[in-house]
């Protein structure tokens, strides 16, 4: 004869399978961040640019040519900050690059001692 069937009780879960591993939080490796690329000059594929100057003001939405040539002009790079999908502008920057990437790293490098964990 076969068994009766119980009912299990509302809230159990079964029991993990020895074939399946189970993840332990505390010996996972963590996954390693993705890093953002930083686009300049030739690199920007947006067709629009709302192009901020060294010194911080801002310019008018202008066409990818204008904007490099004007970067050209002062011997700097034109650096993306941002790219709105929504609109299809980037925003850049024209600065010097090396200057610009020492800077983010300085920044970042700060944000990383001063985060606290959760």
């Amino acid at each position: 004869m076969d068994k009766p069937v119980t009912p299990k009780p509302a809230g159990q879960r079964p029991a993990a399978s020895p074939t399946r591993p189970t993840s332990n939080s505390s010996t996972d490796k963590p996954q390693a961040k993705k890093q953002r690329r930083t686009f300049k000059n030739d690199e920007i594929r947006a067709h629009k640019i709302l192009l901020i100057a060294e010194d911080g003001t801002k310019s008018a939405v202008m066409p990818r040519a204008l904007a490099l040539a004007k970067a050209e002009e002062l011997g700097m790079d034109l650096v993306q900050l941002a790219y709105d999908a929504t609109e299809q502008v980037a925003t850049a920057k024209i600065v010097d690059f090396g200057k610009y990437m020492y800077d983010k790293k300085k920044k970042d490098n700060v944000k990383k001692k001063t985060q606290t964990a959760k």
